[in-house]
Formats: structure tokens, sequence, C-alpha cells
């Protein structure tokens, strides 16, 4: 009769106490970092609805009055941004003639900086540009 030798690693082959746990670690860090994302995709998402709404905003006064001026008009964007810092926007606006017509041309920008490092080295800029006829 052969005697078949039991090694000490054997039984970690069958051993199947703690697999959940080391399968939920493996899983777990790829829905983190996909709820991270979803997260800042949220965020970006709602920072360029807020820069439309803005520069839309800043097109009706135009529109409805032609002659407010530059600082006014960038003041109440300033005031009304709520999605960031609103000393980081890049609020340009501009006179800008094209054949016999005149336009004014507002630009909003933010810098965007995601939670998630190294996607983007740095950060991106969000930019909204509306073309409005100046009366």
């Amino acid at each position: 009769m052969t005697r078949r030798r039991h090694c000490w690693l054997c039984g970690f082959r069958r051993d199947q106490r703690g697999a959940a746990a080391v399968e939920f670690s493996i899983i777990s860090v790829v829905l983190v970092a996909l709820l991270i994302g979803i997260v800042d995709f949220g965020r970006t998402l709602y920072i360029k609805n807020q820069l439309s709404f803005l520069a839309d905003r800043a097109a009706r006064s135009v529109l409805l009055n032609s002659a407010v001026t530059n600082a006014d008009l960038e003041t109440t964007i300033r005031s009304e941004f709520d999605a960031g810092t609103s000393d980081y926007l890049i609020v340009s606006i501009a006179t800008e003639r094209v054949a016999l017509d005149t336009y004014r041309v507002v630009t909003i920008t933010y810098p965007v900086t995601l939670f998630v490092p190294n996607i983007v080295p740095d950060a991106f800029l969000l930019s909204v540009t509306r073309r409005v006829p100046h009366g």
C-alpha cells in the first residue's frame, strides 16, 4: 500500500473560505472607479449646462437691450454662476462685423479638473459661445 503524502499547500487549493472577499476586492476597485467616473461626468455636464444657460441669458439681454454694457453682462454672468468658483470663469465679450451686420459674441470658458487622476493630465476647458445681432 502506498501512502499518499499530504502537503500543506494542497489544503489551500480546495479551501473556499475567503473566496468571496477576494472576488469582492477585485470587483470593488472597478465599481469605485466607475462610480467616480459617473460623478465626474455628471458634474461636467452640469457645468456645461450652467455655462449654456448663462450664455443664453447674456444673449437675451443683448437682444432686449442693445445698449447693455459688456461690464454689466460680465457682472451678471459671474454673479449667477453657481456650478463652481466664479473667479475661474473666463468671460469674453467682443463685437464682430460680418458684411453689413454687427454682432456681439459672448464666450464663457471654465476649467474643469476631474476627480479621477491621470485621465486628463490638467484641467480641460469647457467653452460656450453665442453670437447675437447687435442693433
